[in-house]
């Protein structure tokens, strides 16, 4: 049996699909340097391991989070809260491989996920299983149960149906199904803990899986984050409208429209001021130079004659102003010589 999503399309959700598919080919199309989009990549996991993990209650500043990112000694946080952003990192880590292997979401992959997130954090038989036990959602400030999720005994079988849902449905758009994955899996509630946790980054797996990966420079869990309040709201709404994801679905998809908007102003950004040596005049052949310099070591002018089909005096011109620019350096003489990337964008 395969679990059938109630919701209705409204304009709003039209108008979100519209703005995340023009910003989506804006990004995925703009030329920057490799070096530039590592780390507005690594930017973005940072934000998405602190902002998932202090939804959730844990306590390290950003700046904690980077030195964690970086095995760097954090003073003055707990092992828990060290912990738990470390294992988000490597839940980031298993979700990207998975993506790249393009491998179903199954049982054993979202199971893998929780026994990541929780790994040295729970004690006793949890880790990477379903729930046996009933659990319930407090009030973290009355102590108040707010929601209780369904039987343990229903646990699989609606995890089942779920995973079926998103294996085999094709006719319900990609980023619908993201949401709505988000939201069945927090319905459901499948573990004692980390739940909210692997829901994020199950949503994250489930886009990257189907064609919005937007080379990884995207963390939805700060929009999350910034309006806790309005976040839980989103959700709780399907329950208030007899099961209806509509006002849910409308949030995710304007959250990913604010997401993507603030990506595409750090890359004009990147573009219009040249920053880190990045200069704003480059033609898309020295921007795709360097991406091929990164992976293959070096070039030599023939190579980019033959690859940019020039002359050679466009490819001498081009590679100069490189080398001008800072960004590439010449070794050898004559016919030997060759061109590589400078040593201190390497290290960016």
């Amino acid at each position: 049996m395969t679990y059938k999503p109630n919701y209705t399309i409204t304009n709003r959700i039209l108008n979100a699909i519209a703005k995340i598919e023009a910003l989506n080919t804006y990004i995925s199309k703009t030329d920057i340097l490799p070096v530039w989009e590592k780390k507005l990549r690594h930017r973005a996991k940072l934000k998405s391991s602190h902002y998932s993990t202090r939804i959730e209650g844990n306590r390290l500043t950003y700046e904690q989070v980077e030195k964690v990112s970086k095995n760097e000694k954090i003073t003055g946080a707990t092992e828990k809260d060290v912990r738990e952003v470390r294992n988000y990192f490597n839940v980031l880590d298993f979700i990207e491989r998975i993506s790249e292997k393009k491998t179903t979401v199954n049982h054993k992959v979202i199971l893998k996920m929780h026994y990541i997130t929780i790994n040295g954090i729970l004690t006793g038989d949890l880790k990477g299983k379903y729930r046996t036990q009933q659990n319930v959602i407090k009030d973290t400030s009355t102590g108040e149960v707010v929601y209780l999720p369904p039987a343990a005994e229903y646990v699989y079988r609606m995890m089942d149906e779920l995973v079926s849902f998103l294996n085999t449905e094709k006719e319900i758009h990609p980023l619908l199904k993201a949401g709505i994955s988000h939201y069945e899996f927090v319905r459901v509630h499948p573990f004692m803990d980390g739940n909210g946790r692997v829901a994020r980054a199950l949503t994250m797996l489930v886009l990257y899986l189907n064609g919005y990966d937007i080379r990884k420079l995207f963390a939805l869990e700060e929009y999350y984050e910034q309006d806790r309040e309005r976040y839980y709201s989103a959700i709780e709404s399907v329950q208030k409208h007899k099961g209806s994801l509509t006002i849910w679905l409308e949030y995710f998809l304007e959250g990913m429209v604010f997401e993507l908007e603030r990506v595409k102003g750090e890359m004009e950004k990147i573009k219009e001021t040249g920053q880190a040596g990045v200069p704003k005049d480059l033609n898309p052949r020295q921007i795709s130079v360097v991406s091929y310099i990164q992976k293959n070591g070096y070039i030599k002018n023939k190579d980019y004659r033959n690859i940019f089909k020039v002359s050679n005096k466009t490819a001498q011109t081009d590679l100069q102003k490189l080398v001008d620019k800072n960004i590439l350096i010449i070794e050898g003489k004559g016919r030997s010589v060759s061109y590589k990337m400078k040593n201190r964008l390497k290290i960016l």
